[in-house]
């Protein structure tokens, strides 16, 4: 059947602004005390009207309203009605929700997109989904569930945690004095848990602390940066940040892969890189820097994220803003 060119236009035109709106980035905002979202541009698209609400993940973000959590669509539909004590973010298209059972304990499950409860409450913890897994707690004991709620890798370990880069910490022993090392999606041991404290896999390493010195392993279990930071965070874009010192004098600096350091230590905190930039805080504020260690924003924040799609969030002492990588406001500091 042959349509009119009228109704084959409208249809363009749905089709496309269904598309932009589902392809464009909202910020989470705070007007007057309430919290709501605005484009890229600074435009307000989802007006102030939530006690709180978070980045989107898969299209959704979670939005509290009279004590409860939902999910708004990037048009600023309630697709998913406040209802939940706590939700996670929308991963692999499922979320994390909380109910209360009693007045202390709390039972996991999870919802999908359409706000269906897809595995039940029957967890005392849980994480997110990555790689069709989420650890969660049974017993005191955790494992891996897949997303039909099927227990992959039984309950056996004192915690667990979600994967990334195809690996997933998990330890053994007990939460004190126990060992961390790191399992596969199969829930095979792949790196032996003989680690005091581990971080996340990313760029095929992950942060380790042996004997009290902190160190980087590859997947293969060997040690790649052997142990001697006094602390060391994960790898993102070639470099991680390590601190020389104990935590209240010692400094932070930035190691590549071959473990050399590459921007000196100088910094009381510092934060992965995102996008080719970091956030790194000297003598109380926090500002960026370039992967040369070059200052690209002058200290100046109280709070600084990292940067996704050419903006970070900030905090000042006039509230919560948003910046580009020039340090432009396109969103003013506001509370």
């Amino acid at each position: 059947m042959k349509l009119p060119g009228r109704t084959i236009l409208i249809a363009t035109v749905m089709l496309f602004t269904s598309s932009a709106l589902a392809e464009q980035r909202l910020l989470p905002i705070v007007q007057g005390g309430k919290h709501g979202f605005a484009d890229k541009n600074g435009k307000v698209v989802v007006n102030a009207q939530y006690e709180s609400a978070r980045d989107f993940h898969d299209g959704l973000a979670a939005v509290k309203l009279d004590g409860k959590w939902g999910f708004i669509n990037a048009e600023g539909k309630r697709v998913i009605e406040p209802q939940y004590d706590n939700v996670g973010d929308f991963h692999d298209g499922l979320a994390r929700v909380t109910d209360k059972e009693g007045v202390l304990k709390k039972k996991h499950g999870f919802i999908d997109r359409e706000g269906k409860l897809v595995i039940g409450y029957e967890f005392e913890n849980a994480g997110d989904f990555t790689n069709g897994l989420a650890p969660v707690e049974k017993n005191d004991l955790w494992g891996y569930a897949d997303k039909s709620g099927k227990m992959a890798i039984p309950t056996q370990f004192s915690s667990a945690k979600d994967f990334s880069d195809g690996l997933a910490e998990v330890k053994s022993g007990g939460d004190v004095g126990g060992k961390c090392g790191y399992v596969d999606t199969k829930g095979t041991l792949a790196i032996n848990p003989r680690f005091e404290n581990c971080g996340l896999f990313n760029d095929g390493l992950a942060p380790v602390e042996l004997n009290d010195k902190w160190g980087f392993v590859g997947k293969n279990g060997e040690m790649a940066i052997e142990a001697q930071f006094d602390h060391a965070q994960h790898f993102s874009n070639g470099l991680a940040a390590v601190r020389i010192g104990s935590i209240l004098t010692g400094k932070f600096g930035y190691v590549d892969k071959s473990g050399q350091m590459k921007i000196n230590p100088q910094f009381a905190d510092a934060k992965p890189f995102y996008e080719d930039y970091a956030a790194v805080k000297i003598e109380g504020k926090w500002g960026y820097i370039d992967n040369q260690g070059k200052t690209i924003i002058p200290t100046q924040f109280e709070e600084a994220g990292g940067f996704e799609d050419g903006l970070a969030r900030v905090k000042t002492e006039s509230g919560y803003g948003w910046i580009d990588k020039k340090g432009n406001y396109v969103w003013p500091a506001t509370k």
